[in-house]
Parts: C-alpha cells; sequence; structure tokens
C-alpha cells in the first residue's frame, strides 16, 4: 500500500507538480504516519497495562485505514491526470 506512494508522488510531478497536488502527498504522508505512530502507541499502553487485546486487529484496521488513504490519493490522480491531457487537448487545439 504505501509502497505505491513514490510512483503516486512521481505522477503527481509529472501533471506539473503544483503545490496544491504536492500538499495533498504530503497530507497523506503524514496521515499515515499518524496512523502507525496510534498502532506503536497502542502497543505500548496494552504491554504496560498487560491486558488482552489482539494487536493483529489493531495492525488489520490501521493497514485497511493506510490503504483507503493511498486509494482515494490514487483515484485523485487519475482524475487530476485526465483533467490535465484534457487541458492539453484544448490548448493545442486553441480551446481556452
Amino acid at each position: 500500500m504505501s509502497s505505491r506512494l513514490p510512483d503516486l508522488e512521481r505522477r503527481i510531478l509529472a501533471i506539473g507538480g503544483d503545490a496544491a497536488h504536492h500538499e495533498v502527498y504530503h497530507f497523506l504522508q503524514h496521515g499515515i504516519r499518524a496512523l502507525r505512530d496510534l498502532e506503536a502507541t497502542l502497543q505500548q499502553e496494552i504491554l504496560k497495562k498487560k491486558e488482552e487485546l489482539e494487536m493483529h486487529t489493531v495492525h488489520t484496521v490501521i493497514d485497511r485505514s493506510i490503504t483507503e488513504l493511498v486509494d482515494i490519493l490514487e483515484k485523485t490522480i487519475e482524475d487530476w491526470e485526465h483533467r490535465f491531457e484534457k487541458s492539453k487537448k484544448n490548448f493545442a487545439d486553441g480551446v481556452e
């Protein structure tokens, strides 16, 4: 899931490196980092309190959330690419 991020960033930059697009990518990175930090904190708290909680379940939920974030970014990039290609074609045809 997050291994797809370098390719997605490359695609964002190929569109034109617009600052807003780049900010979306960084927002996603921070979101993933926050979810991983939450996972680590939960693990530490569980160990401290010696409580039984399925860390596998927590990990699975966080992984699913990260995958959803990356999927949303990928769909957004596809939309940007489509609009970018359409605007290039319109510009080449003299349409503004």
